[in-house]
């Protein structure tokens, strides 16, 4: 697995030469520090240009997704001089703060990868490190705008991005089953009726009613079959994260 990674990121590697207009001649730290000060927009086009032409939806039907974040960390040596807030102001980069890594000067990184193929299929950069619950309502119009989410699907996401309203929002405005993992204090009954249903759904026409309630429902029963099963959704945070390590090498961030 490692090593169909790392076949992977080379290719990346060289595409993101060419998008970047870097010169394959100049040595390999040189391309890291040329891409870590790149503006993060120009960063995350070139990459989801590079992605989208990789993308396979020949025979798509349901898909299921992985969506989770990572510090981009720029490894700046603060320690050795004061770098203050206010200093960064100006900066695409800014102070943040990771679970495992504490504060950092850097970015969010979120990726999305195709459960099935092992493949990322969208990159997101955020300056500092905005909450993940809040990442769920920034990428989803993403993904739907371009594609990669259509109705039906299922999206796998860590316990960083549990809220009762980001259930409420995948299910509810983009048709998606979204199995985050619950916290302790979940409470299924209060989700259920958090998931009752939405009032637009009775704007339907007569002949539709039925039509739409049966495919609320059946997204809303999807969600119900799995959501406590956290055994089974634990199991892909390790392979993102052996992708997460290929990645920041290939980008320059402190790993």
């Amino acid at each position: 697995m490692r090593h169909y990674f790392c076949c992977r990121a080379t290719r990346i590697h060289v595409e993101l030469c060419e998008g970047l207009n870097i010169p394959y001649v100049i040595s390999a730290d040189n391309i890291y520090n040329r891409i870590s000060r790149l503006n993060p927009v120009a960063l995350e086009n070139t990459v989801n240009s590079i992605l989208n032409g990789l993308r396979d939806d020949n025979r798509r039907g349901l898909r299921t997704f992985i969506i989770d974040g990572t510090p981009g960390d720029l490894n700046i040596n603060f320690r050795s001089k004061n770098i203050s807030k206010e200093s960064l102001k100006d900066k695409d980069y800014a102070w943040a703060w990771g679970t495992a890594i504490g504060y950092y000067i850097g970015y969010k990184v979120t990726l999305v990868l195709d459960y099935k193929t092992k493949m990322p299929v969208y990159f997101m950069i955020q300056r500092g490190s905005p909450s993940d619950t809040k990442m769920v309502a920034r990428i989803l119009p993403v993904l739907r705008r371009k594609k990669i989410i259509r109705r039906g699907d299922c999206i796998l996401f860590d316990r960083g991005y549990y809220s009762y309203q980001n259930y409420k929002l995948a299910i509810q405005e983009y048709k998606v089953i979204p199995l985050i993992l619950v916290k302790n204090n979940f409470n299924i009954k209060k989700l259920e009726d958090i998931l009752s249903f939405p009032l637009e759904t009775f704007e339907n026409k007569k002949e539709n009613l039925d039509k739409a309630k049966k495919h609320y429902k059946a997204l809303v029963d999807e969600l119900m079959k799995y959501i406590t099963k956290t055994k089974k959704l634990k199991y892909h945070r390790g392979f993102i994260e052996d992708f997460f390590k290929v990645m920041k090498v290939g980008l320059g961030f402190k790993n």
